[in-house]
């Protein structure tokens, strides 16, 4: 009797697992950063409009659990910064993803602590109207019937833009 517990158990533990994820990102695991040992492979984002001027075209470094547990916004337009940003993010400056400043930068949305899994946060769009580099995000909260990991999470996203930090002189973040 006591095996057919622990199998009855498990077994429903696996189910529970296996239907709400690991909690490290708004979906399934389907971003390759999510895992904790593996290098964030840039992938293309998805084009939503831009909020104005000239669309800026963008790369997804991570978007996942962070180690940033307050929410905020933040610009790396140096390679020192980005250290610096990527550090606080992963809690070392291991598997950075390259940036060439030269004719890139990086933008991030931290979305501060959350009580479950189920979280996210997107950046949508990218633009650039008079030299204000103008991002717009979204985060989505998971439904109130939706089965969530029970653990704090830290969603955030990272991308780098296809401009070069010269090309603006300030940063405006927008909630959607």
């Amino acid at each position: 009797m006591s095996t057919l517990s622990s199998l009855a158990t498990l077994l429903a533990l696996t189910l529970a697992l296996t239907a709400c994820g690991t909690g490290r990102g708004p979906s399934n695991n389907t971003d390759p950063s999510a895992s904790p040992s593996a290098s964030p492979s840039p992938s293309p984002s998805s084009s939503a409009p831009a909020p104005s001027g000239e669309q800026v075209s963008f790369t997804n470094l991570a978007q996942r659990n962070s180690q940033i547990q307050t929410a905020r916004t933040a610009t790396a337009t140096t390679a020192e910064e980005w250290k610096t940003l990527w550090s606080e993010h992963m809690g070392s400056d291991s598997d950075r993803p390259e940036v060439d400043f030269e004719k890139e930068a990086v933008v991030a949305v931290f979305a501060g602590q959350k009580p479950t899994g189920g979280y996210s946060v997107t950046i949508q769009a990218v633009s650039l109207s008079d030299k204000t580099l103008q991002v717009s995000y979204s985060e989505k909260s998971p439904s109130p019937d939706s089965i969530t990991t029970q653990v704090i999470s830290y969603p955030s996203h990272i991308v780098k833009i296809d401009k070069a930090p010269s090309a603006f002189s300030s940063t405006r973040f927008t909630k959607q």
